[in-house]
Protein backbone atom coordinates (compact mmCIF):
# COMPACT_ATOMS: atom_id res chain seq x y z
CA UNK A 1 0.00 0.00 0.00
CA UNK A 2 1.23 3.20 -1.29
CA UNK A 3 2.30 5.37 1.92
CA UNK A 4 0.86 8.59 1.28
CA UNK A 5 -2.35 6.85 0.35
CA UNK A 6 -1.84 5.55 4.37
CA UNK A 7 -1.11 8.91 5.58
CA UNK A 8 -4.70 10.45 4.09
CA UNK A 9 -6.28 8.50 6.33
CA UNK A 10 -4.40 9.30 9.39
CA UNK A 11 -4.84 13.00 8.13
CA UNK A 12 -8.58 12.51 7.80
CA UNK A 13 -9.02 10.54 11.00
CA UNK A 14 -6.78 13.59 12.42
CA UNK A 15 -8.47 16.37 11.29
CA UNK A 16 -12.32 15.14 11.91
CA UNK A 17 -11.57 14.79 15.52
CA UNK A 18 -9.75 17.83 16.48
CA UNK A 19 -11.68 19.97 14.24
CA UNK A 20 -15.19 18.77 14.62
CA UNK A 21 -14.76 17.59 17.97
CA UNK A 22 -11.41 18.95 19.44
CA UNK A 23 -10.24 15.23 20.24
CA UNK A 24 -6.45 15.66 19.26
CA UNK A 25 -5.08 12.72 18.13
CA UNK A 26 -1.59 11.00 17.98
CA UNK A 27 0.15 7.82 17.59
CA UNK A 28 -0.80 4.83 19.93
CA UNK A 29 2.73 3.27 18.55
CA UNK A 30 4.55 1.83 15.68
CA UNK A 31 1.82 0.16 13.13
CA UNK A 32 1.60 -3.36 12.36
CA UNK A 33 0.73 -5.82 9.96
CA UNK A 34 -2.17 -9.03 10.41
CA UNK A 35 -3.43 -11.53 7.93
CA UNK A 36 -6.83 -11.65 7.17
CA UNK A 37 -8.84 -12.96 9.84
CA UNK A 38 -7.05 -9.85 12.09
CA UNK A 39 -9.10 -9.53 15.46
CA UNK A 40 -11.31 -6.17 15.41
CA UNK A 41 -11.87 -4.52 18.29
CA UNK A 42 -15.35 -4.90 20.19
CA UNK A 43 -16.69 -1.91 18.39
CA UNK A 44 -15.79 -1.34 14.53
CA UNK A 45 -16.92 0.75 12.17
CA UNK A 46 -16.16 -0.63 8.88
CA UNK A 47 -16.19 1.46 5.54
CA UNK A 48 -15.89 -0.18 2.31
CA UNK A 49 -14.12 2.07 -1.02
CA UNK A 50 -14.14 1.65 -4.39
CA UNK A 51 -13.13 2.55 -7.45
CA UNK A 52 -9.39 3.13 -8.31
CA UNK A 53 -8.50 2.13 -4.79
CA UNK A 54 -10.58 -1.14 -3.13
CA UNK A 55 -11.10 -2.61 -0.15
CA UNK A 56 -12.03 -1.34 3.45
CA UNK A 57 -10.72 0.52 6.32
CA UNK A 58 -12.28 -0.10 10.20
CA UNK A 59 -11.95 2.24 12.76
CA UNK A 60 -11.72 -0.09 16.08
CA UNK A 61 -12.83 0.71 19.79
CA UNK A 62 -13.12 -0.30 22.87
CA UNK A 63 -16.51 -0.18 24.39
CA UNK A 64 -15.23 2.49 26.39
CA UNK A 65 -13.38 4.37 24.00
CA UNK A 66 -16.42 4.48 21.86
CA UNK A 67 -18.62 5.63 24.67
CA UNK A 68 -16.19 8.53 25.38
CA UNK A 69 -16.00 9.15 21.50
CA UNK A 70 -19.77 9.63 21.31
CA UNK A 71 -19.94 11.59 24.12
CA UNK A 72 -17.55 14.24 22.53
CA UNK A 73 -19.59 14.23 19.35
CA UNK A 74 -22.88 14.55 21.29
CA UNK A 75 -21.48 17.10 23.33
CA UNK A 76 -22.51 15.45 26.61
CA UNK A 77 -19.79 14.15 28.89
CA UNK A 78 -22.32 12.35 31.46
CA UNK A 79 -24.06 10.06 28.29
CA UNK A 80 -24.99 7.02 30.40
CA UNK A 81 -24.29 4.30 27.64
CA UNK A 82 -23.05 2.96 24.11
CA UNK A 83 -26.52 2.72 22.84
CA UNK A 84 -28.60 3.25 19.13
CA UNK A 85 -27.58 6.78 19.49
CA UNK A 86 -24.01 6.16 20.26
CA UNK A 87 -23.77 3.55 17.41
CA UNK A 88 -25.18 6.16 15.00
CA UNK A 89 -22.91 8.81 16.05
CA UNK A 90 -19.57 6.61 15.31
CA UNK A 91 -21.00 5.39 12.09
CA UNK A 92 -21.16 9.09 10.73
CA UNK A 93 -17.91 9.92 11.88
CA UNK A 94 -16.98 6.54 10.07
CA UNK A 95 -18.48 8.31 7.21
CA UNK A 96 -17.20 12.13 7.11
CA UNK A 97 -13.29 10.57 7.94
CA UNK A 98 -14.52 8.35 4.82
CA UNK A 99 -15.66 10.62 2.74
CA UNK A 100 -12.53 13.45 3.69
CA UNK A 101 -10.27 10.32 2.70
CA UNK A 102 -12.15 9.68 -0.81
CA UNK A 103 -11.69 13.52 -1.46
CA UNK A 104 -8.40 13.47 -0.73
CA UNK A 105 -7.53 10.48 -3.09
CA UNK A 106 -9.44 11.80 -5.67
CA UNK A 107 -7.38 15.27 -5.34
CA UNK A 108 -4.40 12.74 -5.47
CA UNK A 109 -5.62 10.61 -8.85
CA UNK A 110 -7.42 8.05 -7.11
CA UNK A 111 -10.76 7.99 -8.11
CA UNK A 112 -12.41 6.74 -5.35
CA UNK A 113 -15.68 6.55 -3.24
CA UNK A 114 -17.17 5.35 -0.33
CA UNK A 115 -20.04 3.04 0.95
CA UNK A 116 -22.25 3.59 4.18
CA UNK A 117 -20.60 2.44 7.09
CA UNK A 118 -21.64 -0.38 9.05
CA UNK A 119 -21.00 -1.02 12.43
CA UNK A 120 -20.17 -4.09 14.48
CA UNK A 121 -19.87 -5.28 17.73
CA UNK A 122 -18.63 -7.94 19.63
CA UNK A 123 -15.53 -9.54 21.09
CA UNK A 124 -14.39 -12.07 18.69
CA UNK A 125 -14.99 -10.34 15.33
CA UNK A 126 -12.31 -10.85 12.73
CA UNK A 127 -11.61 -9.27 9.45
CA UNK A 128 -10.88 -11.64 6.40
CA UNK A 129 -10.29 -9.51 3.44
CA UNK A 130 -9.04 -10.86 -0.40
CA UNK A 131 -5.60 -9.38 0.80
CA UNK A 132 -2.61 -10.51 2.02
CA UNK A 133 -2.07 -7.88 4.69
CA UNK A 134 -4.59 -5.86 6.86
CA UNK A 135 -2.21 -2.60 8.11
CA UNK A 136 -2.86 -1.41 11.62
CA UNK A 137 -2.13 1.81 13.34
CA UNK A 138 -2.95 2.20 16.74
CA UNK A 139 -4.43 5.93 17.37
CA UNK A 140 -4.69 7.50 20.64
CA UNK A 141 -6.57 10.83 21.75
CA UNK A 142 -8.45 11.85 25.40
CA UNK A 143 -11.19 9.48 24.64
CA UNK A 144 -8.78 6.88 24.55
CA UNK A 145 -6.81 4.46 22.14
CA UNK A 146 -8.50 3.37 19.01
CA UNK A 147 -7.21 1.59 15.54
CA UNK A 148 -7.15 2.25 12.23
CA UNK A 149 -7.45 -1.11 10.14
CA UNK A 150 -6.88 -0.27 6.35
CA UNK A 151 -6.72 -3.29 3.59
CA UNK A 152 -6.90 -1.49 0.53
CA UNK A 153 -5.45 -2.81 -3.47
CA UNK A 154 -5.32 -0.91 -6.49
CA UNK A 155 -7.77 -1.86 -9.06
CA UNK A 156 -4.75 -1.09 -11.68
CA UNK A 157 -6.51 1.98 -13.76
CA UNK A 158 -4.06 4.38 -12.10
Amino acid sequence: MNAEVINRFVSSSQAVLNDYFNLPVGSGGPPSVMGSGASLQPVSVIVSVFGDLSGQFVLGYSEEVALNIARSMMMNPDYPELDDLCISALSELGNIIGGMTATELTAMGFECDIAPPSVVRGEHVTMSVQLDKILVLPLKCRAGEFYLYIALKESGHH
